[in-house]
């Protein structure tokens, strides 16, 4: 890939990203990205000496890595930290994963993993992310085959965006700059079940297309317009629902008429480097604009 700087931004951006730019190391698959599409991975690896990215669209990946740069300088001298991992999931697959830190607990470890994140995301999933339970889990098995016990999974939130004022905006608001959210520690058959299967989507045949989860498929919209005295529709909606069902529902008992917002593919559109490059991508916005 090559990184590009069409926003002319200090070069320093530049440097910072390729200093610090990630390695799985001897390893066939890093854990985020068995975790994710299988279609992205092996097009990515497919046109990797013609992708390009602009700097820009990596400045929260960078501040991140800064925000991990920083807090390592802070570990306690016991904790381990930034330690990279190997195991054998096949014949011939070797995975590997970088946890942030691994704290003494008892006769094992905790393990927790940085996430810089915004305060709208930390509503949204007050128990975490699926992605984030899933990568935690099989850093817990990484460390199980390096012969460690692990007692706890947890991710630190640090929210970016965070400020006072929002918690009197909503209850819901998180209570600091900074959370900790407990991750659930699964069963050693479902572990090993998800591996395996996360083992088998990337090893199948042919080009699997990406799941709604994996293009951050936004769901359809059903939204109730009113008319106004002149029989003319209003603007504004009504309501909007997520059920056609509850918009029909409505829309008998008040009036007015339904328009369909269609869910959008947010990283289809604006966060994969292989977009333009993906004949599912093209065959969506074919039938879209159909």
């Amino acid at each position: 890939m090559r990184i590009t700087n069409h926003s002319n931004l200090p070069e320093v951006f530049l440097r910072f990203d390729k200093k610090n730019a990630h390695s799985k190391g001897e390893a066939d698959f890093s854990v985020t990205e068995l975790i994710d599409s299988p279609r992205i991975h092996r097009l990515k690896k497919r046109y990797r000496d013609e992708i390009t990215e602009d700097i820009s669209t990596r400045v929260m990946s960078i501040l991140g890595t800064a925000v991990h740069n920083i807090l390592e300088q802070g570990a306690p001298p016991e904790c381990t930290v930034e330690e990279r991992l190997f195991m054998s999931v096949s014949d011939n697959m070797t995975l590997s994963g970088q946890i942030d830190l691994q704290t003494p607990d008892g006769d094992g470890i905790i393990i927790s993993d940085y996430k810089t994140t915004s305060a709208f995301a930390i509503q949204k999933n007050p128990d975490g992310k699926s992605e984030w339970e899933n990568q935690l889990n099989l850093y817990r098995a990484l460390a199980e085959a390096n012969g460690r016990i692990v007692n706890g999974l947890e991710v630190v939130a640090i929210i970016r965006d965070w400020s006072a004022s929002g918690l009197k905006r909503s209850a819901d608001y998180p209570e600091a700059a900074v959370v900790r959210i407990p991750i659930r520690l699964w069963d050693q058959g479902d572990l090993e079940s998800y591996l395996q299967f996360r083992v088998g989507a990337h090893h199948q045949d042919g080009l699997a297309n990406c799941t709604d989860e994996e293009r951050w498929q936004r769901p359809n919209q059903y939204a109730v317009y009113g008319r106004n005295k002149d029989g003319t529709q209003r603007k504004r909606a009504t309501r909007v629902f997520e059920s056609i069902t509850d918009a029909q529902e409505f829309m008998l008992k008040n009036g007015g008429d339904i328009r369909v917002r269609y869910g959008e593919s947010i990283r289809c559109q604006s966060y994969c480097p292989v977009s333009d490059r993906c004949s599912q991508w093209k065959e969506i916005q074919e039938k879209d604009n159909g």
